[in-house]
């Protein structure tokens, strides 16, 4: 596997939300150039290997969520309020599990499940993070 080698059980994912996991040499969607690959070591480090493997799956679809929803924002939308834009959205995440885990709820947005706004809470945190350490585009270290 290349630069993964020796790095325990790696795998790469095509449809992470399926959990379907494809083998090094298969190009992903149908791209010639080979893609950066980030690889991570499901090794049993943490005391619990196949929670280490849903850890990672988890990971590689809240990536891909990231990158389905910045085809369409793009980075601009966070950049005009940066860490605290992010705080915001996220308190809007928090209160909304709020009302439909802690207070019990009907939810309403059939597109938008629980689950939805657990990932989407995440991501806020790590475009936060992003925003803090003046990694986001258009964003300067401590801007905020």
């Amino acid at each position: 596997m290349g630069e993964c080698e020796g790095m325990g059980h790696i795998f790469r994912i095509r449809k992470p939300e399926q959990g379907v996991v494809i083998p090094e040499e298969e190009p992903l969607d149908g791209r010639r150039e080979k893609p950066d690959l980030i690889c991570l070591a499901i090794d049993g480090t943490s005391g619990d290997r196949d929670l280490e493997r849903e850890m990672a799956l988890l990971l590689a679809r809240l990536f891909e969520l990231f990158k389905a929803k910045q085809s369409s924002y793009g980075p601009g939308n966070i950049a005009a309020f940066g860490e605290r834009g992010c705080l915001m959205r996220a308190n809007d995440k928090i209160q909304r599990l709020i009302t439909l885990v802690w207070n019990g709820r009907e939810n309403r947005l059939r597109d938008e499940t629980i689950d939805d706004t657990w990932l989407d809470l995440a991501d806020y945190a790590l475009i936060a993070f992003l925003c803090r350490t003046g990694k986001w585009p258009g964003v300067k270290r401590g801007s905020d």
